[in-house]
């Protein structure tokens, strides 16, 4: 009868959810107890010394002793790891499916007769960071841009330095020396430069939720490739109402589209309080959840510590210390955010993984 098996009548609630979560993706298999009785039963949830089966004759589910099972039952119950709960559309807008079908959809556009083959890589890099991100993926090569755009590439070659204030639209642009097209996007994400990450500007220009057209340009010095590229910065054709993004994008997230150790979040008008005064907190979460609400300290996981922080006019930067956590990239990471004056109060979940590369 296997009475001995049930120590528990029913599951608290807890348990419940979790069977809810994960009956699905598991199989029946037999398990024997130390009198050789067979039972075939799927696992439900293991906690502490205890682990709760689900009967397969009549879905029963009970919660027992490991120690009562066998050796190979015991083992088997050690090793196993619960799936993944389905994501919270809430918390994640975009699927893995979703996101890889608008990637290899954005990378396949055509640009213009006119423009560069290497500018039009660019501008599609460009959009691919935007959709993660959450803003207007359909940026689109300007002409007359590009000319501007040129002209900031050619003098920076010329010249054979970098500088906003070499003339020549080189103060609209974003500049980046040895690096052009998807590489040259890439760069200005990662923003390199103990300067560049106090600011993290160029990132902010390429995720402008007002930006609706650009140009791209690069320029090469004899015996170097592409050396040279800038980007136009301070288009305004568009009209949003977005109120909140992110770099990472919130949801998914693919790790590879990761530049740098700096997060960045941005808001639609500018931030009036102090660094000092604004709390910004991470923690890697051993698993994915149900919803992030609640006691921020409640959720399970490693806190991460962050390197630095700083304000910018809209946005906020925060490089996360992945090593002193002794944490990977990879995984789900919940951003909390608050000031205390309560205007700044946003909670966010990010789960970086394997996902399409840049």
């Amino acid at each position: 009868m296997f009475r001995r098996f049930l120590l528990l009548r029913e599951l608290f609630a807890a348990v419940v959810l979790c069977f809810l979560s994960n009956t699905l993706y598991a199989d029946y298999r037999d398990f024997t107890n130390l009198e050789g009785k067979k039972l075939s039963a799927k696992i439900i949830a293991k906690k502490g010394e205890s682990v709760t089966l689900e009967r397969e004759s009549d879905k029963r589910i009970f919660t027992l002793k490991v120690s009562l099972l066998s050796q190979d039952d015991q083992t088997l119950i050690q090793s196993w790891e619960p799936p993944p709960l389905p994501p919270n559309p809430k918390l994640y807008p975009k699927s893995k499916e979703e996101i890889e079908q608008r990637i290899s959809e954005i990378r396949a556009r055509k640009g213009s007769e006119w423009a560069d083959p290497l500018s039009v890589e660019g501008v599609n890099q460009l959009n691919c960071y935007r959709y993660l991100c959450g803003v207007p993926d359909d940026v689109v090569l300007d002409e007359d841009l590009c000319a501007k755009s040129q002209k900031a590439a050619d003098v920076m070659a010329k010249l054979k330095r970098v500088s906003h204030s070499l003339g020549e639209h080189t103060d609209a642009c974003n500049l980046c020396p040895g690096a052009s097209g998807p590489r040259a996007i890439n760069a200005w994400f990662a923003e390199v430069g103990q300067n560049n990450l106090k600011r993290c500007g160029h990132r902010r220009w390429c995720l402008s939720p007002l930006m609706g057209k650009t140009g791209l340009a690069h320029k090469s010095n004899p015996g170097r490739v592409y050396n040279y590229s800038s980007m136009w910065a301070l288009d305004r054709s568009r009209k949003s109402d977005l109120k909140f993004w992110t770099y990472p994008g919130q949801g998914f997230y693919p790790v590879d589209f990761m530049s740098g150790d700096s997060w960045s979040a941005y808001y639609s008008s500018d931030i009036k309080e102090n660094i000092t005064d604004i709390e910004i907190r991470v923690k890697k979460l051993s698993a994915r959840p149900k919803d992030i609400d609640g006691d921020f300290d409640n959720l399970e996981g490693v806190l991460v510590p962050l390197i630095n922080k700083f304000r910018y006019i809209n946005s906020l930067i925060f490089r996360l210390n992945y090593q002193e956590a002794e944490v990977t990239k990879e995984g789900v990471f919940v951003v909390d955010i608050k000031s205390k004056n309560k205007d700044l109060q946003q909670r966010y979940l990010v789960e970086l993984y394997a996902g399409p590369e840049r």
